[in-house]
């Protein structure tokens, strides 16, 4: 698999000045190329604005040894790193601040959208010498501001304290919110200091109460039972459970194809328009419907027309009803909202629209 190093787009260790759009470029050029590494070699490598991993996926993250703050990003400041997802990954230090996402977040504030570690990656830290040691699922030491959204960690930490299943040895001089995420390992989110206000609809498997977090078991979280174990999840745009494993992201940049069956997925982005009357959201594949199911209360006057037929399902295979069909969105009201824009479906026809609920309230 070919490798993509940061430092061969620009990105220098140890500088003062962001390393972002090195970084981005890399993972761009990865991206473009179908696929790889990007790779992130030793050293310090500050970096600041916004990295989109499109949900493309980064394996083989591997560190052995004695520096403080590793991760794949070893310090972030004022940064939003978004749609990642790590797999297949061993990060050790005998340092101080390991985190798989950052190693510390020290100043400013860093937020975590739908980033998701899968239970291959493995998080250690064995400093055991003062106030600074402690390793973190995502982010591994620091007092910026954090605010984590739709986010797992499913992999192991270890360290000898302050080892969090989220956020390992981050204090509290500014806040610190998870929301609609899940961790697997068996410890608080946060070790160091508390979740802050906000923190809402998570699920741990701790044996300590943490505010916003509810605790269940492993089992629970895996298979078609996790929607009915994790509630409070946003199944209906980002989480889709699965057969045998955990929860996985149900977003990214697929928009889907006109005339093809949906996918499932919910798209990025309409197929044109602005929502105006005189521009409305153009609709042509199921990903595009289904991103309007996925947020409601932005409906409110917005516009729409269907310009395809749209397949929800295979309808030319005459079983297709008893073959694990993709199921429609339920939506309840009270928690989801209304739909209150105005929909042209334009006489396209919209094939193989399927529910099958037993609960309707």
């Amino acid at each position: 698999m070919k490798k993509y190093f940061i430092t061969d787009f620009g990105a220098v260790s140890g500088e003062n000045n962001l390393q972002t759009d090195y970084i981005q470029a890399a993972t761009d050029e990865c991206f473009k190329n179908g696929g790889g590494i990007v790779e992130i070699p030793s050293g310090l490598f500050l970096t600041g604005g916004t990295v989109d991993g499109d949900c493309h996926t980064i394996s083989g993250l591997y560190y052995n040894g004695t520096n403080n703050k590793v991760g794949l990003f070893c310090v972030a400041a004022n940064a939003v790193l978004e749609r990642i997802i790590i797999t297949d990954s061993y990060l050790y230090s005998s340092g101080f601040g390991v985190g798989a996402l950052v190693g510390d977040a020290n100043s400013g504030t860093l937020t975590i959208n739908q980033c998701y570690v899968t239970e291959t990656v493995s998080v250690e830290s064995t400093y055991d010498a003062g106030v600074d040691v402690g390793a973190g699922g995502l982010v591994g030491y620091g007092g910026a501001g954090i605010t984590v959204s739709s986010s797992a960690y499913l992999g192991t930490v270890k360290a000898p304290g302050n080892a969090g299943a989220m956020l390992g040895n981050c204090w509290s001089w500014q806040q610190k919110v998870v929301t609609d995420s899940f961790a697997a390992p068996s410890m608080k989110f946060c070790s160091k200091s508390a979740l802050t206000e906000g923190s809402v609809n998570n699920y741990g498997t701790g044996t300590e109460e943490e505010p916003g977090v509810t605790l269940i078991t492993v089992e629970q979280m895996k298979g078609p039972a996790a929607e009915e174990n994790m509630p409070n999840l946003n199944w209906l745009a980002v989480w889709k459970a699965v057969e045998d494993g955990f929860p996985v992201l149900n977003v990214g940049s697929y928009d889907g194809t006109p005339g093809e069956v949906w996918t499932g997925k919910i798209a990025a982005d309409f197929a044109g328009g602005d929502g105006s009357e005189e521009d409305p959201y153009l609709i042509s594949t199921g990903e595009q419907l289904a991103l309007v199911l996925s947020n409601l209360g932005d409906t409110v006057g917005k516009h729409y027309k269907i310009t395809d037929d749209i397949y929800l399902n295979d309808i030319s295979n005459p079983d297709w009803e008893s073959e694990d069909p993709n199921p429609w969105f339920w939506v309840s009201a009270a928690r989801q909202g209304n739909f209150n824009g105005r929909l042209d479906g334009d006489g396209h026809v919209i094939y193989g629209l399927y529910l099958n609920l037993e609960q309707t309230t």
